[in-house]
């Protein structure tokens, strides 16, 4: 098979035309009360090859993703949350499994404070320290 007829078959297109060869990432909101959730956003910059795209976010904090993957079979976008209670930058990646060019890595910022309710924007901090017995 000639390269470019398969290159048009991995991209899900007869000829690779309008197919998708990339996609972005984005996170709401960019800041976050923790423990909080931020939604991040998939968007092919064409239509899926066929069969979809699996996309596999990734963080380099402690967190808990709603899936572990997002397919993406037809549209152009896909969705996923991630639940932090990590104060600082947080850094998204992904990968896909469809030879798409994967986006830059976003960040956003988990900080302490906001909410309702009893406690909201308070920290509490349990300090211990050693106990001497005098016998």
């Amino acid at each position: 098979m000639p390269a470019t007829a398969l290159q048009g078959y991995l991209m899900g297109q007869s000829g690779g035309g309008g197919g998708a060869t990339a996609y972005t990432q984005s996170v709401v909101p960019s800041t976050l009360n923790v423990p909080g959730t931020v939604t991040i956003t998939y968007t092919l910059n064409g239509t899926p090859p066929g069969g979809g795209v699996t996309i596999t976010p990734s963080a380099n904090t402690y967190g808990t993703f709603s899936a572990t993957t997002v397919t993406i079979s037809s549209g152009t976008t896909g969705t996923v949350t991630f639940t932090s209670s990590y104060v600082g930058t947080t850094t998204l990646s992904a990968t896909n499994n469809a030879m798409l060019s994967n986006p830059s890595n976003i960040t956003f910022a988990g900080q302490v404070g906001g909410g309702t309710g009893s406690g909201a924007g308070t920290n509490v901090v349990n300090i211990t320290r050693p106990v001497t017995a005098n016998w």
